[in-house]
């Protein structure tokens, strides 16, 4: 059990980085996987106020970066809209 924040993103960090080890040698695949794979630790570390989604983020004057993100939301404030 990590004694603090940091400690806990350093074991969870360690733990990804064993789990990446094995993935594809494909640039898209190792990509892919390595999102998934920071969900799920994120949806397990945060608790059921949060949410967390792959998404396109766009700001408050329409643009958008064109990529799909990780992003973590309030469940009680707002959603992903799909």
């Amino acid at each position: 059990m990590a004694k603090d924040y940091r400690e806990a993103m350093r074991i969870v960090s360690r733990q990804m980085a064993a789990r990446t080890e094995s993935i594809a040698d494909h640039p898209t695949a190792k990509g892919d996987e390595r999102e998934q794979l920071l969900r799920r630790e994120l949806e397990r570390a945060i608790g059921g106020l949060f949410a967390v989604a792959k998404a396109e983020v766009v700001d408050s004057t329409g643009r958008s970066s064109g990529e799909i993100d990780t992003v973590v939301y309030d469940r009680r404030v707002g959603a992903c809209i799909g």
